[in-house]
């Protein structure tokens, strides 16, 4: 019974001294500051092997409070760390997160950061342009900018610096390495797959269905919203 932890380097310490592999997916250059978890604001996403065996370990409580998808997901749980909650999501081998090759890739080549793992650089760099482009509704200002930044590290060089470069480079890197697109087993993330090479898909046709599903609900309470506001204004 881990939980609850005094600060958020116990949490990871608890991790490193049992010797689970993991790594902090993104985010995590404030990670430690107990100012970035005030009134519950604060979450941590992480990539491990098996998301239970961290569960099992640490204690987390499954989200009861959140969005019904994401209950007992083996994704989204919480702990309590100096009396506030802390949001974990527990990506895991295997959950279409990312494709199961490269997943397991990335935790071999993870590395040191404080007292806790990341992604080595370039792994950084292309999963972030992932998560960024394909994994949201659309490529915010804020990563655009972040990502402009870590090609420079790269020694990449960047014309436009729009999605659809990003786009092209992250398809040249997974070709090269053998990764596919993936459809997440956690329907709540989105994935703008019909920007990409159709070829670089692993089509799971029941994932699909899943993810078509709970985008057209998404798209009809949009419209909702829209025919509601336009009704009252």
């Amino acid at each position: 019974m881990k939980s609850p932890f005094g600060r958020i380097e116990d949490l990871f310490n608890t991790l490193n001294d049992a010797g689970i592999k993991y790594l902090v997916l993104r985010n995590y250059e404030n990670l430690l500051e107990p100012e970035l978890y005030v009134d519950g604001h604060g979450d941590i996403d992480m990539l491990c092997i098996d998301s239970q065996e961290i569960v099992d370990l640490i204690n987390a409580q499954v989200l009861t409070h959140d969005k019904p998808g994401m209950r007992g997901d083996g994704v989204h749980y919480a702990i309590e760390v100096d009396g506030k909650p802390v949001k974990l999501d527990l990506r895991h081998l295997g959950d279409g997160y990312y494709c199961t090759k490269w997943e397991k890739e990335m935790l071999e080549r993870r590395v040191g950061h404080d007292c806790f793992y990341v992604m080595n650089e370039t792994d950084y760099f292309y999963s972030l342009i992932y998560h960024a482009v394909l994994q949201k509704r659309s490529l915010s200002q804020e990563y655009s900018s972040r990502l402009f930044q870590m090609s420079k590290g790269l020694g990449l060089v960047m014309t436009s610096a729009n999605e659809h470069e990003y786009l092209l480079l992250l398809q040249e890197y997974m070709r090269e390495h053998g990764y596919r697109f993936t459809y997440s087993k956690d329907h709540l993330v989105p994935n703008r797959f019909h920007l990409v090479d159709q070829g670089l898909i692993d089509k799971d046709r029941g994932l699909k269905w899943k993810h078509s599903l709970y985008n057209m609900k998404i798209g009809m309470i949009e419209w909702l919203v829209k025919v509601k506001h336009a009704l009252l204004h």
